[in-house]
């Protein structure tokens, strides 16, 4: 990614988990062996919504199956499809981590900290503090996933497509 430049410094952006002690521990972790590698880490945190089960695709799914069929059903297991089909399902997502890449983005433009920035996103929020570290002179990368997707991120910075297979076998659960 680099292209004979000096890499003069890694910003990993992440919402802290809370809750649960495996998901804390397993982040844990992981932010050690990136803060290990010399990575600066910056966090966010992790919000907890619940979706409405008329949201949810598979809940709608299933209510569509348990209508048709109530009738058939044993009273105790309509039941407790009738329960699951009413429950709502938790989403959890990051907060304050786009504000902060934007925000540092801009920043550190602002204080000439660096020439080039590579923002691994495709995320169209980052938008306008790309161009705001244009407006002062830097050249922002931003590497994502899907060359072949059209993106307003993709229409101001330069884009590096990323390859699966540059990344098989560096997940510890073997994931890309």
């Amino acid at each position: 990614l680099l292209m004979g430049r000096s890499l003069s410094g890694i910003r990993f952006y992440v919402g802290r988990i809370t809750g649960d002690r495996t998901r804390i521990t397993r982040q844990a972790t992981k932010i050690a062996a990136l803060e290990a590698q010399g990575m600066q880490i910056t966090w966010g945190r992790v919000q907890k919504n619940l979706i409405h089960p008329g949201r949810n695709p598979a809940l709608r799914k299933l209510r569509e199956i348990v209508d048709a069929n109530a009738t058939r059903l044993p009273t105790d297991v309509l039941s407790q499809l009738e329960e699951l089909c009413n429950l709502p399902v938790p989403d959890y997502v990051e907060k304050q981590v786009d504000v902060a890449i934007a925000v540092d983005l801009v920043r550190m433009a602002f204080r000439d900290e660096y020439d080039v920035a590579y923002l691994l996103s495709a995320d169209a929020d980052y938008v306008s503090a790309v161009r705001e570290a244009q407006r002062l002179n830097k050249t922002v990368f931003a590497a994502k996933a899907s060359p072949e997707r059209s993106d307003a991120l993709g229409k101001v910075a330069k884009v590096i497509p990323l390859s699966k297979e540059w990344f098989v076998g560096l997940a510890s659960d073997k994931t890309a």
